[in-house]
């Protein structure tokens, strides 16, 4: 990755908090927009960074499948 996992997670947890505290001191619309637009923003890069994460605190190479699986299979077929 460009960036370590952990210091996107911050991040976007950041915007996530932006956009809570905005929806708490709302008056209006436009607070409802600085709500679920950075709400959405952190919310769809936590869930993308999810996997990255999990994968590096179990200290996994791979985040599907065993490795087993991935040489025995043949080119263009799915095992299930």
């Amino acid at each position: 990755m460009r960036f370590e996992g952990r210091h996107s997670a911050v991040l976007f947890l950041t915007y996530m908090e932006t956009g809570i505290i905005s929806l708490m001191h709302a008056q209006g619309i436009l607070f409802i927009y600085l709500y679920y637009i950075p709400m959405g923003i952190g919310f769809g890069g936590r869930i993308v960074l999810m996997a990255n994460l999990f994968g590096a605190y179990f200290r996994r190479t791979h985040t599907g499948g065993n490795a087993d699986q991935r040489r025995k299979s043949e080119p263009g077929r799915i095992n299930l």
